[in-house]
């Protein structure tokens, strides 16, 4: 006479231990997935940007401007190329104090100073290059206040 020795069988309604570990590890993979798209998130709460274009006299876009940007209380540089629209961005920025420098060639170098960056905002520093030898420097000390994106929409909207 032979005995079966294979596995029992599960009763109906109770997972394997098998199925355990696989809803188990599941479970593991998604909150490990939510932290890794919360923490960079909430790394990027502290701090700031600063976007903003550069452009000639005429207002035709500047590609390949190259945009420093230097917290003026710790000296740190970060540069930054302007994009085929002239566009630019300097991401996670602590809050602070800056100057922004915008290069070009065949044009004077342009500096902006005493731009404030805030905690979770973005600071417009829209740069216009005037035509001459870079070793010609425009500096503006004074930054005109700016209104946040949310301001600028509903301003938008309400004057429509």
């Amino acid at each position: 006479m032979r005995m079966d020795v294979s596995r029992p069988q599960n009763e109906p309604g109770i997972p394997s231990e098998r199925m355990r570990m696989q809803d188990f590890l599941k479970v593991a993979l998604a909150m490990v997935s939510l932290l890794a798209v919360a923490l960079p998130a909430s790394s990027q709460i502290n701090l700031g940007r600063i976007v903003g274009t550069v452009s000639d006299p005429s207002g035709a876009a500047i590609s390949a401007a190259s945009i420093t940007i230097t917290n003026m209380q710790t000296g740190a540089s970060q540069l930054v190329t302007t994009q085929s629209d002239g566009g630019f961005v300097a991401p996670a920025l602590s809050p602070g104090t800056y100057s922004v420098r915008a290069e070009a060639k065949g044009f004077q170098t342009g500096e902006y100073k005493d731009v404030v960056v805030q905690v979770g905002s973005a600071t417009r520093v829209d740069v216009s290059l005037k035509i001459g030898a870079a070793s010609q420097t425009v500096t503006v000390n004074e930054l005109v206040p700016l209104v946040g994106h949310d301001e600028c929409d509903s301003r938008r909207d309400s004057q429509q």
